[in-house]
């Protein structure tokens, strides 16, 4: 029996079929979000996040770097 007539034989075509279904359902689910009625506002504003000023911190001081809360490294030579 060769590979051709096992997978003829398997009945794997509903297969395509139902990831054609899926991947349509995904694509109008993107689609109906993207052209919903409060989108146009949303994404007006997240176009201009990157322009907008911060106003937490002062302009003229440098935004503070985050603090890791991770140990240091242990080197081969250091006691536990």
């Amino acid at each position: 029996m060769s590979l051709t007539e096992v997978m003829s034989a398997a009945g794997l075509t509903l297969y395509p079929i139902v990831a054609l279904v899926l991947f349509l359902f995904a694509f109008a689910l993107v689609l109906a979000r993207l052209v919903g009625s409060q989108s146009a506002h949303t994404y007006e504003r997240y176009a201009h996040l990157p322009l907008e000023e911060d106003k937490s911190a002062s302009s003229n001081e440098p935004a503070a770097m985050p603090v890791r809360n991770t140990p240091a490294p242990v080197r081969h030579g250091d006691a536990l």
